[in-house]
């Protein structure tokens, strides 16, 4: 089974407009933080600068990230990860018991590092707004 690359984003909202190069990207099991700059010396596309490498499959699926570089993770078992750095793991574990086609979480920022597991379904994509307070993830 191949373990490739499952989706990227900015590493900070809008960061193509301030020419922010780095990004997240994510495979089944794994968070990289990319830097194409650093590449050139490897004679490589792109370069991890930082990863979290895990050892069980999480079934990541989809990424979204706010403006100041926090970042959320959607799994194929329904699980949304707030993460604040790419080297920590989620913290806590919420089992909220409802979901729907879209739900928006409210967040604030300090709950960043924290676990949401209530869709039930597989998350295809999720949307953080700048600030970080809202998460829309769509099942």
């Amino acid at each position: 089974m191949s373990n490739g690359i499952k989706d990227i984003c900015n590493q900070s909202k809008n960061g193509d407009l301030d020419n922010n190069k780095t990004f997240y990207s994510i495979n089944s099991k794994n968070i990289f933080l990319m830097d194409p700059r650093a590449a050139k010396e490897q004679s490589i596309a792109c370069a991890a600068t930082e990863e979290k490498i895990y050892t069980a499959n999480n079934r990541f699926t989809c990424i979204s990230s706010t403006k100041n570089g926090e970042f959320a993770i959607g799994s194929a078992d329904g699980t949304v990860r707030l993460y604040n750095k790419v080297s920590k793991n989620a913290k806590n574990s919420f089992n909220l018991g409802f979901g729907g086609k879209n739900t928006i979480i409210k967040t604030i920022n300090s709950l960043f590092m924290t676990c949401f597991s209530f869709f039930l379904d597989l998350i295809r994509g999720l949307d953080i707004s700048k600030d970080g307070k809202w998460i829309l993830a769509t099942c």
